[in-house]
């Protein structure tokens, strides 16, 4: 699957996501933030907490440089919300 962006903003990073349009089961975060030092890989029930994950991460208060949201088929949610994520 290519490479989306779905959130930028000017002053500090961009969310990108993996997911096919038609998968529905659990979704990593990855996020890499100043100097490309990386964040605990993290995962959610769907994409669409992932997604929101994404763009609290790479808000002013989330600090990150980049998101990625990717399919995680195999994986167990470790963070049922964004919220608790957080």
């Amino acid at each position: 699957m290519q490479e989306i962006s779905f959130y930028e903003t000017d002053l500090h990073g961009a969310a990108y996501s993996t997911v096919a349009p038609d998968y529905s089961g659990p979704c990593a975060l990855q996020c890499i933030g100043v100097g490309g030092r990386q964040a605990p890989r993290v995962v959610f029930p769907d994409a669409a907490e992932a997604r929101s994950a994404a763009q609290f991460a790479v808000s002013w208060m989330g600090g990150y440089d980049r998101a990625e949201v990717m399919e995680a088929r195999e994986e167990t949610p470790t963070h049922l919300s964004w919220v608790d994520w957080m």
